[in-house]
């Protein structure tokens, strides 16, 4: 890999990664399962450099503080209904409201291995209304969104068909780009012309992922593909198959879109084409 990719890479694992190695080893009260989440992809792109000895002590940290009980980070939704959002687990939200997990996975008639899916409704409350009965049309006209100008000046197209499960949100770092619905083996289009710098599979939480780079300022990314079609250095013109779709950590067919400005990720849906959903 070039130089130049390399630096392109390298701000992307930075950027990518949620928060600090240090607020990971202070702010432990998030629950062992959270906390290994996070902490998998630090220990993953940084293997060679994260110290051994370090890295069981801050497990162990959060082995030692895994059962104890912490105070309420969000307050109960007026409908006693918590949306399940990308990377969520269920000891993680039963946490953040100041619940027993055992008790949220019985009102919700939860078996093991309590694996929940990315827009699933769970009572918080034996008396909230029934997921199945809340209204589902703000995630039906997710696509009919306003989220404001585009910038600069790439004609951008949609890099799949399909609809947006998934929405991005500038202050969660689970939610970095957009989630597409779909089939496995559809076809993923480069979405404006640039040059491959990166298709693989060794950047922690995006599967086999495709990065491309339009300009000196904007990338795209292209993760949980079945196939990678392109190579790293090779030149892509906008609307080129450039991967088939592949199955989400939630084991469902999906592709997780990105564009990054300057390395940080911005609003997808802020440089795509309005659209009606299929």
């Amino acid at each position: 890999m070039k130089g130049t990719s390399k630096n392109l890479l390298r701000n992307w694992i930075a950027a990518s990664l949620p928060r600090s190695p240090l607020a990971y080893r202070l702010d432990m009260s998030r629950g062992f399962a959270a906390g290994l989440l996070a902490l998998q992809p630090l220990v993953t792109v940084f293997r060679g450099a994260l110290k051994t000895k370090l890295a069981h002590l801050v497990i162990a940290s959060f082995l030692l503080l895994a059962g104890c009980s912490s105070t309420p980070t969000r307050d109960l939704p007026a409908n006693g209904v918590h949306v399940v959002q990308k990377g969520e687990f269920i000891s993680q939200i039963a946490q953040d409201y100041g619940l027993e997990w055992e008790e949220l996975a019985k009102i919700n008639m939860l078996k093991p291995p309590y694996v929940l899916h990315i827009g699933q409704r769970l009572r918080l409350t034996p008396g909230a209304v029934n997921p199945s009965s809340v209204s589902n049309r703000s995630q039906d006209r997710v696509d009919d969104a306003d989220p404001g100008e585009p910038i600069g000046t790439i004609a951008w197209i949609w890099p799949t068909e399909g609809r947006v499960v998934s929405t991005f949100k500038a202050k969660d770092a689970t939610r970095k780009g957009i989630d597409i619905a779909g089939v496995v083996g559809q076809k993923i289009l480069a979405t404006a012309d640039g040059e491959v710098v990166y298709s693989g599979a060794g950047l922690a939480g995006y599967g086999k992922l495709i990065i491309i780079k339009h300009d000196a300022r904007f990338l795209s990314a292209y993760a949980y593909n079945e196939k990678l079609l392109v190579s790293e250095g090779q030149r892509v013109k906008s609307g080129q198959v450039i991967a088939s779709m592949g199955l989400e950590m939630v084991d469902k067919p999906r592709l997780h879109f990105e564009i990054r400005l300057d390395g940080q990720p911005i609003d997808p849906l802020r440089q795509l084409p309005r659209r009606k959903t299929p």
